[in-house]
């Protein structure tokens, strides 16, 4: 129980044995200096709201690890220097499946069961992430090579700088000087209305 606390104020000069103990104190003033009263309500509070900080600190970082802009890179030596979020579409279903030089396309992404590949495949393929992932994972795909699954950003920048023919789909944290990044429906990353911002 928090009745008070022991603390020491204004502590008063102790009687000598020839003085009257009623001289010097009062019941009141005896006790007064020996028992503070404390306020209980304010460590409680003081805690709560320490605890109401952090989990609102655990949301916003979590919700900050996927609020970023996606980019979409291809080789240096590519022509091509943007498209359209359909167009994105129809190679990531296998529709498109050449650049305009007649070379096939090998689209290099993050496992798509990994969050942030849930967004990218909702966005540029349409439907759900499970429609999505269904056509990524046909079997159809497997003898040309035209999808690569990797289990990093870094491995997908690293695959499509030695790769003129692949495209892949990164946070934009994570280019490097040896890929180009082209634009989606005439927008760059971090422009205002870019398609592939990340919630």
């Amino acid at each position: 129980m928090c009745s008070g606390v022991l603390e020491r104020h204004d502590r008063p000069a102790w009687p000598s044995a020839t003085t009257p103990l009623n001289a010097n104190f009062s019941e009141g003033a005896t006790l007064g200096w020996l028992t503070q009263p404390i306020d209980c309500e304010e460590p409680v509070t003081t805690r709560f709201r320490l605890i109401v900080l952090s989990l609102l600190l655990v949301v916003v970082c979590a919700s900050v690890a996927f609020a970023t802009d996606f980019a979409v890179i291809v080789h240096p030596s590519n022509a091509a220097k943007a498209m359209s979020l359909a167009d994105l579409g129809k190679i990531l279903r296998e529709k498109t499946t050449n650049w305009p030089n007649g070379r096939v396309i090998t689209v290099v992404i993050r496992d798509p069961n990994s969050p942030a590949m849930k967004f990218v495949i909702e966005k540029a393929m349409g439907g759900t992430a499970e429609d999505g992932k269904a056509i990524l994972n046909e079997e159809s795909r497997k003898p040309a090579a035209s999808i690569i699954f990797v289990s990093s950003d870094e491995d997908i920048v690293k695959t499509v700088e030695a790769n003129p023919t692949a495209i892949g789909i990164v946070d934009v944290y994570n280019i490097t000087s040896g890929v180009k990044v082209i634009r989606i429906d005439d927008k760059q990353p971090f422009d205002p209305g870019y398609v592939l911002k990340g919630h």
